[in-house]
């Protein structure tokens, strides 16, 4: 299940940012790199929800989740059977006083 959600976690947001990644052209206006015919304006409506979904996807795929999880393992007991049976997966190769490092590392990438 670590392996799966970090594959995910990886891929998810290398496609998000291919949401924000736009280059320049001859014709002097920048154009998305992932779709070339769609040009990166904040005029045009397929960009902004191209940009809006990229928005949401980042905020909530690649920070509310993991710090979800950072708030919660802090403030739970991680003794408890309950929490192990559930959470285990993440801490279970790490220190106890650790509790946090499963949490930040993918945010990092």
């Amino acid at each position: 299940m670590v392996a799966t959600w970090q594959i995910t976690f990886i891929n998810s947001a290398k496609l998000v940012f291919l949401s924000f990644d736009c280059s320049g052209a001859q014709d002097g206006k920048r154009y998305l790199d992932a779709l070339p015919v769609l040009e990166c304006s904040f005029s045009d409506d397929q960009y902004l929800k191209v940009f809006g979904t990229g928005m949401f996807v980042l905020v909530f795929y690649c920070l509310l989740i993991p710090i979800s999880l950072f708030v919660y393992l802090h403030k739970s007991d991680l003794t408890d059977p309950t929490v192990q049976l559930r959470f285990g997966w993440v801490y279970q190769r790490y220190h106890p006083r650790r509790w946090y490092y499963e949490a930040v590392r993918p945010s990092c990438i």
